[in-house]
């Protein structure tokens, strides 16, 4: 059994209310929401990295991890690297060159990392081959906040001749915690690994 509003599995038979969204589990359901969008052809303009929709979210932890990581650890390289030279304490400057090489190469190794994972994002968005799939379940993304908000992550599931694999995707319209489960959707799939897709979503108004 699922929730008829958000999708969410509600498994006991004398379960009144979902235990996600609250809602009513004998309320009518609500029919499919088709959402599938039009593609240009490829190659294809890819939209910004930065929107936070269409980034991997490993890569948006390596960047803000590495970022912050690297930050710190370079600037506690140099003042401990200025300090132990203008003191002529050793100690402080191999202190300081340890930080710059632990903390640091470490931070920016990070950002490298999230760098090619959204390149490899641009390519498939750029080459990817189109699908349909359907939204599983929708609910928030707590692990993301901007200004007080979080985005709504939708799992969707799509099928090729080889098997079934499951994604998800993020978006800051609020009312797509609300989609019913079935919704069909635009899907951009990795012809290199079609385990690998892209969520396309209409642009909300």
């Amino acid at each position: 059994m699922f929730c008829p509003s958000c999708g969410a599995p509600a498994s006991p038979a004398n379960q009144r209310f979902c235990l996600g969204c609250g809602g009513d589990l004998h309320a009518p359901s609500t029919p499919p929401t088709d959402l599938t969008v039009l593609l240009e052809p490829t190659p294809r303009r890819p939209p910004s990295l930065l929107m936070l929709q269409h980034l991997p979210p490993k890569a948006s932890f390596l960047l803000l991890f590495g970022t912050i990581f690297g930050s710190v650890g370079t600037l506690l390289g140099a003042v401990f690297a200025v300090v132990g030279f203008a003191s002529e304490l050793k100690l402080f400057v191999w202190v300081g060159l340890g930080a710059l090489l632990l903390f640091g190469a470490t931070g920016w190794g990070c950002v490298a990392v999230g760098i090619r994972q959204l390149l490899a994002t641009r390519r498939v968005w750029r080459d990817g081959a189109t699908a349909r799939g359907e939204i599983l379940e929708s609910g928030w993304d707590r692990s993301v906040r901007v200004n007080g908000r979080s985005p709504v992550r939708l799992r969707y599931q799509y099928k090729d001749l080889h098997g079934t694999y499951q994604g998800q995707g993020r978006t800051w319209y609020l009312g797509a915690l609300n989609l019913p489960r079935g919704s069909s959707v635009t899907l951009i799939v990795d012809p290199q690994d079609p385990t690998r897709s892209l969520l396309v979503l209409p642009p909300w108004r």
